[in-house]
């Protein structure tokens, strides 16, 4: 008999997030640094659990060598990245982060999801040294610059629904305040699914997939997939996490992906946001 055990772990997992992001009983509403302290928990150690042991989570401002991002929820390191400990802090550097993801539990709110953008900004300003790995005669293409930025995410319970989202998003960019690089690689909601923004479809995980199907998604620039069930829309964002682009060598595609990418059916939508 066929099974996944990664998808069950995905149900099991996804019955923690819906308690810690659905409303704060009225009476404990005082206590929102509680609530929000674990929700950051609870994401971080959904993240931790579909990662190797050799990463790292944290959180805190990411350092380049010549500016630093605002702070962060939930900064994974890659295995390349020192412990650098100090009595006061822990340094984050730049070159040592594998994604950057900003936990917002409501952006059905305008001015959260703002904010969250701007905090995700902070990131993609960041220069970093990335040395890529480039074989044409082997068909083993180097990092795009847009991917040599810090992969980022936003997670969130409640969202605007994609069409609203894409408004919202095109309307910040047609009146100059973020260009398509600055804003988050994915946008995971509980509600409406993931949202997936790349320069270069073809470069996303599934664009040679969307792009079979129709080539006119060559031009558009964000996606929205959703699984029919929850647990399949965190399948998805999983898959996009852990192939995003790396600052250091990979040596073997992480084994989760053989279970993940065995998905029931989803739907995707896509816009133009140029």
């Amino acid at each position: 008999m066929q099974q996944n055990p990664v998808f069950g772990s995905l149900i099991e997992n996804l019955e923690s997030i819906q308690i810690i992001f659905n409303p704060t009983t009225e009476v404990f509403k005082v206590d929102r640094d509680s609530t929000a302290d674990k929700k950051e928990v609870t994401v971080q150690e959904f993240i931790r659990a579909y990662l190797t042991s050799d990463f790292r989570l944290t959180k805190g401002h990411i350092f380049s060598q010549t500016d630093s991002s605002q702070s962060i929820d939930c900064v994974v390191l890659a295995p390349n990245h020192p412990r650098l400990i100090t009595p006061k802090r822990e340094v984050i550097l730049a070159e040592g982060v594998f994604a950057a993801v900003e936990i917002k539990p409501d952006i059905y709110d305008k001015r959260e999801l703002l904010r969250g953008l701007q905090q995700i900004r902070s990131v993609k300003k960041l220069h970093r040294d990335v040395s890529s790995t480039e074989f044409p005669g082997l068909g083993i293409e180097g990092l795009q610059e847009f991917q040599k930025k810090i992969p980022t995410a936003i997670f969130s319970g409640k969202s605007l629904t994609e069409e609203n989202m894409y408004k919202f998003l095109k309307d910040l960019i047609d009146q100059g305040e973020f260009e398509i690089t600055d804003l988050p690689d994915l946008i995971l909601t509980l509600d409406n699914g993931l949202f997936v923004i790349s320069p270069d479809m073809e470069y996303m995980p599934l664009g040679n997939i969307l792009l079979d199907q129709d080539p006119k998604t060559k031009s558009h620039h964000l996606f929205n997939f959703k699984g029919d069930s929850t647990a399949t829309t965190l399948a998805l964002f999983l898959i996009h996490l852990l192939c995003f682009p790396t600052a250091y060598l990979k040596e073997d595609e992480p084994i989760l992906l053989k279970y993940l990418t065995n998905l029931t059916s989803f739907q995707t939508k896509a816009w133009e946001l140029k």
